[in-house]
C-alpha cells in the first residue's frame, strides 16, 4: 500500500486496487476533517476532466457525413474533448470509411470504451487511410463521466494534416 503521512494520517490506496480507483481509497487516522478534505480533493481531481471540456459538434466531424474534404486536426489545442450534437456522442469506435468525416485521414478508437470505475484509459487513435484502419496511430486518454466520455487530443500523428478525429452515434 502506498502511504503518504501528514499529522498522524496516513492514505493509501489498497494494494489490490489499480491506481486512480477511488472506491479503494483507505484513510487512517483521527482527524476527520482531514479525511473529509482529502477525499473531496480527490474527487474533484478524480472527474475534473468531465467538467473542463471543449464540445466538438460539427456535423462534418461525424463518420455518416460521407462527404470529402481536408479537414484537419493536427493544430487542435491539446485538452479533453467531447463529441455532442451532429458530431455524435463519442469517437467512432470501428474503423471508418474511406472519406467519411471530411478528410482524408479518419480518425477512431481502438479498443472498449471505459467504464466509469476505469477512470481515465489509455488507447489507441487509429487513423484509415488508403483502405487501412491503422495507418498511422497516436495515443489518446479517455474518460466515462457517465452520461458521456471526454477524450485528451494532442494533435494528430506527427502533426499531419488532412488527419481528423472522427465522431459518430
Amino acid at each position: 500500500m502506498k502511504r503518504l503521512h501528514s499529522n498522524g494520517n496516513t492514505i493509501g490506496f489498497h494494494p489490490d486496487s489499480k491506481v486512480g480507483k477511488l472506491k479503494n481509497l483507505q484513510v487512517h487516522g483521527s482527524n476527520d476533517v482531514f479525511k473529509t478534505l482529502l477525499v473531496l480533493l480527490l474527487f474533484g481531481l478524480f472527474f475534473l476532466q468531465c467538467q473542463n471540456y471543449k464540445n466538438l459538434t460539427s456535423a462534418d466531424r461525424n463518420v455518416n457525413y460521407g462527404k470529402s474534404g481536408v479537414e484537419c486536426d493536427a493544430d487542435i489545442v491539446p485538452g479533453w474533448f467531447r463529441y455532442q450534437g451532429e458530431a455524435g456522442t463519442q469517437m467512432a469506435t470501428t474503423c471508418p470509411p474511406n472519406w467519411s468525416c471530411n478528410s482524408g485521414a479518419n480518425g477512431w478508437m481502438k479498443g472498449e470504451l471505459p467504464s466509469v470505475a476505469d477512470g481515465r484509459v489509455t488507447r489507441m487513435a487509429c487513423f484509415q487511410f488508403n483502405n487501412q484502419c491503422c495507418f498511422y496511430f497516436k495515443y489518446i486518454q479517455v474518460r466515462n463521466c457517465g452520461e458521456y466520455y471526454v477524450y485528451y487530443l494532442n494533435g494528430t500523428p506527427d502533426n499531419k494534416c488532412y488527419v481528423r478525429y472522427c465522431g459518430s452515434d
